[in-house]
């Protein structure tokens, strides 16, 4: 399918989108590196990231995202810039495989986590200062990720208990120092929850 701009200067500010049809303004679309004269719109260029990617493609425009993002990260926005130039580690988001977003994210709102964004098969979740994204994918393996709270953990286990979350382990001592519990999702993902035992 050939697309081409078009010749009127009304129009000059519009282009076609070789895959669904649509005009789009010239800045909403990208010509394609092989195929000079060929245009995509951002949905459509997502919509094939999607489909060719197995890494989490947002369904929607990203830059909500980013800029979420960026606003989290040190240096950015709202963050002091002791360390200008020198990029460190500011903060670390699990990503938890899950073959059916509408399914999960009742389970999340259970224990305790808010919809921020939801993105057809990519949502981002947030609990406090707790991050987690979900993406729906069919080829997936279970993950796991540990969630440090501020003080003992058995009052959030009872709190959870009472609302008989399923895949809820008991709270027990570690050996390793640490009281916690574990909260297993529809899809065998992991929450480890937990804060270091009282001596």
């Amino acid at each position: 399918m050939t697309t081409e701009a078009n010749s009127t200067d009304h129009d000059a500010e519009y282009l076609r989108c070789g895959c669904c049809g649509r005009e789009r303004l010239a800045n909403r679309v990208t010509e394609l590196d092989s195929s000079p004269g060929i245009y995509i719109c951002l949905g459509c260029a997502l919509s094939a990231a999607r489909r060719v990617s197995r890494l989490p493609v947002p369904s929607l425009d990203p830059r909500g995202l980013l800029h979420r993002l960026q606003h989290l990260l040190p240096g950015g926005p709202g963050h002091s810039h002791a360390h200008q130039g020198v990029p460190t580690y500011g903060i670390a988001i699990p990503i938890f495989p899950v073959t059916d977003l509408n399914r999960s994210l009742p389970y999340y709102r259970r224990l305790g986590f808010k919809v921020v964004e939801h993105l057809n098969d990519y949502a981002v979740l947030a609990s406090g200062d707790i991050e987690l994204h979900l993406n729906e994918a069919s080829d997936r393996t279970p993950d796991e990720a540990f969630i440090h709270v501020t003080g003992d953990p058995t009052s959030l286990w009872k709190r959870l208990s009472d609302r008989n979350l399923p895949g809820l382990g008991p709270v027990q001592d570690q050996p390793w120092g640490l009281r916690e519990f574990v909260a297993t999702d529809p899809d065998g993902n992991t929450l480890r929850i937990g804060h270091p035992s009282p001596s």
